[in-house]
């Protein structure tokens, strides 16, 4: 039974447009809940439900100068340069946290140029290819 109030709730909903819809709804003599647009025969206590427009679909990020399109770009920029820095510089340095410098070691180097190589394929895309 809670299917069939599904379906008849899912029906009433797509039948028409939504905006600031009236809709009826009360339980018939068998006991089933009923959705519907007209009212209900005279005599049945009913419920009377609005149903609203949904919000406007948001524009797509392509439309967006300032949005993904341009955030991806720079995370791209910034991974090549890092891997730049990383290939072309046999001593690397980091800041920590505290603002104190250290030098990378070979191995963690080569695990960051690993890394930037990935973010490089990821923001990059096509244009992954080295300059």
């Amino acid at each position: 039974m809670t299917i069939r109030v599904l379906a008849i709730a899912l029906a009433v909903c797509a039948a028409g447009p939504l905006a600031a819809e009236q809709i009826y709804k009360w339980k018939d003599a068998s006991g089933a809940t009923v959705f519907s647009k007209t009212p209900p025969p005279e005599g049945e206590e009913s419920e009377q439900l609005t149903l609203r427009q949904p919000p406007p679909v948001p524009a797509p990020p392509e439309e967006n100068a300032a949005g993904p399109a341009a955030e991806r770009a720079a995370a791209c920029e910034a991974a090549r340069q890092n891997l730049d820095t990383l290939r072309d510089n046999p001593v690397v340095e980091v800041q920590q946290a505290d603002g104190s410098r250290r030098t990378l070691g070979t191995d963690e180097r080569e695990v960051m140029r690993a890394a930037e190589e990935k973010r490089v394929e990821m923001f990059c895309g096509d244009d992954a290819a080295e300059p």
